[in-house]
């Protein structure tokens, strides 16, 4: 997203979701006390602003900027396209770091390097 004098240029159509997605962000975060009522004002509100624009680069960029509208944006098109916002290569990397300190673990204990994917407890003979 660019910016121009600190804030960001965000096309007219997208004016009200870039306030209740930045709005959302900071009730998420603490920074502006409220109530359940409140925080589920702003919820509806910003899930009626994301179903009345299209998706395309410009929302997706604007969804980059605000992890709890991103979320609520993936909650509404599930169905339709499953999580396809989510940090994918973030969660392929911390998958990689786990199976890697299962691994060192194992060999650790002297327990023999398992072959293949499954890395859940092993089968009784």
């Amino acid at each position: 997203m660019h910016y121009l004098y600190g804030f960001p240029q965000v096309p007219a159509r997208l004016t009200v979701v870039f306030m209740l997605a930045r709005r959302l962000e900071r009730l998420e975060h603490g920074v502006d006390g409220a109530d359940a009522e409140q925080f589920s004002f702003v919820v509806q509100c910003l899930t009626e602003a994301l179903a009345s624009v299209r998706s395309d680069a410009a929302l997706l960029s604007l969804l980059d900027d605000f992890p709890a509208a991103r979320q609520l944006y993936e909650n509404l098109h599930y169905a339709r396209s499953g999580l396809c916002r989510s940090p994918q290569p973030l969660a392929r990397e911390a998958a990689r770091v786990a199976a890697e300190a299962i691994r060192h673990a194992r060999r650790r204990d002297g327990a023999k390097p398992r072959r293949g994917k499954s890395i859940g407890p092993r089968k009784a003979a």
